[in-house]
């Protein structure tokens, strides 16, 4: 995983797990864990998928002869922004659980 990609990953996962957190938090108040803690688990949601995107993306640039196109970055973009929307919220979901017991 290069330096690019991994910054492109954490930082669509921060404005994934922003966006996550206040739509989850629109449903339900108490899933909103707030921007910092959205913004960390956008981060890890962002981290994870980059790595599965990057581990699967080497597999298939060896098979196309390698480089690095305007899909990729857009695709991992997007990958990184989706993952940590998922992440914060299921994040806010699992503390309102946690809080009610």
């Amino acid at each position: 995983m290069n330096i690019a990609s991994l910054i492109v990953h954490l930082v669509s996962g921060v404005a994934g797990g922003i966006v996550g957190g206040s739509l989850v938090g629109s449903i339900k108040p108490e899933y909103n864990l707030g921007t910092l803690r959205n913004s960390i688990a956008g981060i890890v949601g962002g981290g994870l998928v980059g790595f599965v995107y990057n581990t699967m993306s080497k597999v298939s640039s060896a098979a196309n002869g390698g480089g690095t196109d305007m899909f990729a970055i857009l695709f991992g973009m997007i990958g990184g922004g989706m993952g940590g929307l998922v992440m914060s919220g299921l994040c806010g979901i699992v503390k309102s659980r946690l809080a009610k017991t």
